[in-house]
């Protein structure tokens, strides 16, 4: 943990097991260890089983392994109020051991035993949103709503710093070309001037394209997260039993 304070990174506390840990820029969330995890009693019964729900229950408390690994950061998952007031530095030592002990005992490997999310470690929300899109086959809807609010900032930085690369590279292949041209060795080349053409007509109409390109895949992705969001709000206006006229009202009168 000290580290990612090294690293300029606020630790956010988070009940979200989706979002443990997910980092962006200044901001890593975590979510606290629960006391009763540090129950004897508790913990076997809470972590026996081969269900999805199992796995995840044992790779949690497994990734705070690496998460505090000395004294220093225990000081700061302290501070955080990420470990509950009554866990002291002897009593953490001795709940990881028992949580690496427990699989040597039972002679299997850790990461076998434990949900896949948690072997990888720290990742970013446009990682998860690529993981979720290509696993599931969503790919028009987010990983979580809070992966979603940095979605549109990192969709136009990727896809418009990739344009910007390629326009750079055709701008470095016009100029050699206008240097090819200008040299009297290869002026007379019919072939070297069609390829000039037809490069610099695509040059041109690339960039555009691509630049529409972007534009609608952004607008066509906004409209479905719109869509989305609207149809969620109904139907949890229409469990609730609100009407959404008098919804909507709430709403303007909460701005006002």
């Amino acid at each position: 943990l000290h580290a990612k304070l090294l690293m300029s990174r606020n630790i956010a506390v988070t009940e979200q097991i989706n979002l443990h840990p997910v980092w962006t820029k200044g901001k890593i969330s975590v979510k606290p260890l629960p006391r009763y995890l540090f129950n004897e009693e508790y913990f076997p019964g809470y972590t026996n089983g081969a269900h999805d729900i199992t796995r995840c229950a044992r790779g949690f408390p497994y990734s705070y392994v690496t998460l505090i690994a000395s004294e220093k950061d225990f000081r700061v998952g302290h501070g955080a109020k990420l470990l509950p007031a009554v866990i002291y530095w002897p009593s953490w030592c001795t709940f990881v051991r028992q949580l690496i002990g427990r699989g040597a005992r039972q002679r299997v490997n850790i990461y076998d035993d434990i949900d896949e999310r948690y072997p990888y470690g720290e990742l970013r929300p446009s990682q998860l949103d690529e993981i979720y899109c290509w696993t599931r086959g969503n790919f028009l809807h987010r990983y979580s709503r809070e992966t979603a609010v940095s979605f549109y900032g990192e969709f136009f930085r990727n896809h418009c710093g990739k344009l910007a690369g390629v326009v750079v590279y055709i701008s470095i292949v016009l100029i050699a070309m206008q240097v090819g041209l200008a040299d009297g060795v290869i002026e007379g080349s019919q072939e070297f001037e069609n390829a000039c053409y037809g490069f610099a007509v695509c040059s041109i109409i690339g960039p555009l394209v691509a630049s529409a390109l972007i534009v609608a895949i952004f607008l066509f992705l906004s409209s479905s997260h719109w869509v989305r969001t609207r149809c969620s709000q109904v139907r949890r206006c229409r469990d609730m039993g609100i009407d959404q006229s008098k919804l909507g009202i709430v709403k303007e009168a909460s701005v006002i």
